[in-house]
């Protein structure tokens, strides 16, 4: 018999009863990953495999229509912007002030 069973008898009386609850508590049984199950999507659609894939497809299609509708006017935007700003710098470089010639020794 273990020393340390035995002291814990000794101290404790009952604590092997609550440790075997506790170790029915706290056990988790191991977790296996199945990947994704996508026919709750499909699942009302007729069972041909080319209409499934097709729908998908069409799915995929309008997102990426969506997408791009979204991002064009940020995409011109940004095109806008860096066109004024190198305007900008290029009227900047060209500038001379009024009188600089007078200045001049």
């Amino acid at each position: 018999m273990n020393l340390t069973a035995a002291y814990n008898r000794r101290q404790w009386p009952g604590s092997e009863q609550l440790t075997k609850e506790m170790r029915k508590i706290t056990h988790v049984p191991v977790q296996t990953w199945n990947g994704w199950d996508t026919d709750w999507f499909t699942s009302w659609l007729l069972q041909w495999g080319w209409l499934r894939k097709g729908f998908l497809l069409f799915i995929l299609f309008i997102t990426v229509l969506l997408t791009i509708a979204c991002f064009t006017p940020c995409l011109i935007a940004t095109i806008r912007k860096l066109a004024g700003q190198v305007t900008y710098q290029q009227m900047m470089i060209l500038y001379k002030p009024e009188g600089t010639e007078a200045q001049s020794p």
